[in-house]
């Protein structure tokens, strides 16, 4: 069975914003060409896609189950696009990157400063979000690269190149009233006001099952945030609230007065790669910024 891509970009479109007319808008179409589209579409999988209602256009359950295998194909026609283009123009292009933020600082940045100097004629586009975020749309084809922790054990449909490793760890005010008297015990940690980043991300679950695994009621959020970040690092330095904070690389110290709160068990090793789609286009230039990565490891 064959697709027109046009009409699987139609479809994916009216998914998406569940009326005819806005994605033809969107697309810079007609609404009897995407009309048509969608008609071709559905005569070809013999399934209705979608339910016409009063309000709009609404997904059937045959549409739902469609709309993976319709990014996939839509994912590799941009795929081909691009890998033209780059030949076109002599393997140099733009390269679109999504990364975590402790992905960014640690390899992203080092390796598009190295580029810089030494090709100054790349392009890239970066995007830093959550690590879930980032794999989605490298999944959904919008992006050529994804640098961020990778799970175990290793996504089928994902390529990774590993890059390192960096240590998540428990902190806080150098001045804070827990590095005062007896050592810190889980217990007292329990007890006190934390930063911690929303559910249901890696570094909550891991703080959660630690306390649980002793037995400990785990700890309530004072602040609650999208991930960890260098603003609630620095919110910490200046209250008496606990965060996390992954520990500085070599050579390197944190930009504010924070300190390890050291106890067994409250270190998370994250372990970082680069992420492509399998069998996607792999351009000189992607070759190129992940050995950068590589090296800036």
């Amino acid at each position: 069975m064959s697709f027109d891509t046009r009409d699987v970009g139609y479809f994916l479109g009216v998914a998406r914003l569940g009326h005819v007319g806005r994605a033809a808008e969107a697309l810079g179409l007609s609404q009897p060409a995407v009309s048509k589209g969608l008609a071709r579409l559905e005569r070809e999988l013999g399934l209705p896609l979608f339910e016409r209602t009063s309000r709009g256009m609404r997904l059937t359950a045959a549409g739902e189950a469609f709309v993976p295998r319709a990014e996939r194909i839509q994912a590799d026609y941009d795929d081909a696009m691009r890998m033209a283009g780059d030949l076109r123009a002599g393997s140099v292009g733009l390269l679109r990157i999504g990364a975590s933020t402790a992905a960014a600082e640690a390899w992203v940045t080092p390796a598009l400063a190295a580029l810089r100097r030494r090709r100054p004629s790349m392009r890239f586009s970066l995007s830093v979000r959550l690590s879930s975020e980032v794999i989605a749309a490298l999944r959904a084809g919008l992006l050529d690269v994804a640098v961020a922790p990778a799970s175990e054990p290793a996504e089928d449909d994902l390529a990774r190149t590993p890059l390192g490793t960096d240590d998540v760890v428990v902190v806080a005010a150098q001045r804070h009233a827990l590095f005062r008297g007896p050592a810190p015990t889980l217990q007292r940690l329990a007890r006190c006001g934390w930063i911690l980043p929303r559910e249901p991300l890696a570094s909550r679950r891991w703080i959660v099952e630690t306390f649980e695994r002793a037995g400990v009621a785990p700890p309530v959020p004072v602040v609650e945030v999208d991930y960890g970040s260098a603003d609630a690092i620095a919110l910490a330095a200046r209250t008496d609230l606990l965060t996390f904070a992954p520990l500085p690389r070599p050579r390197r110290a944190w930009p504010v007065p924070i300190r390890q709160v050291g106890l067994p068990g409250l270190t998370l090793r994250r372990r970082f790669a680069a992420l492509t789609r399998r069998g996607a286009h792999r351009s000189a230039l992607l070759e190129t910024f992940v050995e950068a990565m590589v090296q800036a490891g």
